[in-house]
C-alpha cells in the first residue's frame, strides 16, 4: 500500500521572500554609493566645464600627452558623467525608501506564529551552499528566508517559529528564529 505524502512535501516552495528590515549599515552603504556617484558626476561636470580633461586632472602639466585629451575620452566623459547623477539619485532614493519601509514595519508589526514547511539549499550538491527555509503563517500566507548553515542544521519541518507581519499587508513578514540555548553542565560552566 503506497504511503501518503504529507501536505508539506506536496505543497510548492514559497516564492515570496521575507521582508528584511534595513539596518544602519544598509542605509550607510547606500548613502556612500550615492555620494561616490555624486562625486563622479561633479568630476565629469567639472571636466566638461573646464574643457581640457587632461589639465583638469593634472594642473602641474605632468601628463605625458601634454594636455591633449583623446577624443574617445572626451566623448566618454561627456556622455558618461550624467549616468553618475542618475545612479546617485537612485541610491539616495533606495536608501530613503528602505528606511521608510523599515520604520513602518517596526511601527505597525504584529507578532504571530509560523510553521516551517520547507528546507532547501542551493546548489543541492557541492560546496558554497545558500540555505533557505519556507514557512507558513495565518493559514495561507507563505514566505522564505535565507539562514546561516549552522542554524539550518537545527531547523526541522513542522517546527514553529515567531513571525512578525503587517496586519493590513500580511504578505510582508519577517521570521524571528529563537533557537533553544545549549544546556551547560556543572563541569563545563565557570562559577
Amino acid at each position: 500500500m503506497p504511503q501518503k505524502q504529507s501536505e508539506t512535501e506536496v505543497a510548492p516552495r514559497p516564492t515570496r521572500p521575507a521582508f528584511k528590515p534595513a539596518g544602519k549599515n544598509d542605509f550607510r552603504n547606500d548613502l556612500m554609493i550615492a555620494g561616490f556617484c555624486l562625486a563622479g558626476f561633479l568630476f565629469g561636470l567639472g571636466a566638461n566645464l573646464f574643457g581640457d580633461f587632461g589639465s583638469f586632472l593634472d594642473s602641474s602639466g605632468r601628463l605625458p600627452n601634454n594636455g591633449y585629451t583623446p577624443i574617445w575620452l572626451q566623448v566618454l566623459v561627456f556622455f558618461g558623467f550624467p549616468l553618475f547623477l542618475i545612479a546617485s539619485i537612485y541610491y539616495l532614493w533606495h536608501a530613503l525608501d528602505q528606511r521608510k519601509k523599515t520604520a513602518r514595519f517596526l511601527r505597525d508589526r504584529v507578532h504571530g506564529e509560523a510553521q516551517i514547511t520547507h528546507l532547501w539549499k542551493v546548489p543541492p550538491e557541492g560546496s558554497d551552499h545558500r540555505f533557505y527555509y519556507g514557512y507558513r503563517y495565518q493559514g495561507t500566507n507563505t514566505a522564505f528566508s535565507e539562514v546561516d548553515g549552522l542554524i539550518f542544521k537545527r531547523l526541522k519541518i513542522g517546527q514553529t517559529l515567531e513571525v512578525e507581519y503587517l496586519p493590513d499587508k500580511p504578505q510582508v513578514s519577517y521570521p524571528v528564529i529563537k533557537l533553544p540555548e545549549k544546556k551547560t553542565t556543572a563541569s563545563n560552566s565557570m562559577e
